[in-house]
């Protein structure tokens, strides 16, 4: 069963936060804080999904979600932000994005939504 979850935040409260209650829902967690080493990450673990930050030291968020779904397309990535900004919010969704999740970070929605995807992802194919 696929049960790894990316979660990519600048902010080291909000990763840990986002770690210990995934871990705690029985998701194996990694959690980066830059966008350096996401897109090879998703490519090696081949996660259930990746929960990404827009604004990230280095490469934003929207051109880590571009790389993203050039090399792993069936990867959802759900974007969070700090800021509301529906151009972001449009083109991450133009772009492949499955989820636009606001900060601060409605935790219970959050743990909806990796469930939902590992119910999603992990049934097997007929």
């Amino acid at each position: 069963m696929k049960n790894e979850i990316i979660f990519v935040d600048d902010e080291e409260p909000i990763r840990q936060v986002a770690s210990r209650m995934l871990v705690k829902d029985k998701f194996d967690v990694t959690t980066l804080h830059d966008g350096e080493y996401v897109v090879n990450a998703v490519k090696e673990k081949d996660p259930l999904m990746v929960f990404l930050d827009i604004r990230l030291p280095g490469k934003n968020g929207l051109d880590l979600l571009k790389e993203i779904k050039v090399n792993t397309p069936d990867t959802p990535v759900v974007m969070v932000s700090g800021y509301m900004n529906s151009d972001n919010a449009i083109q991450a969704s133009k772009m492949g994005a499955c989820d636009y999740i606001l900060k601060p970070i409605d935790w219970k929605y959050l743990r909806n939504v990796a469930y939902l995807y590992s119910t999603i992802r992990n049934v097997p194919s007929a």
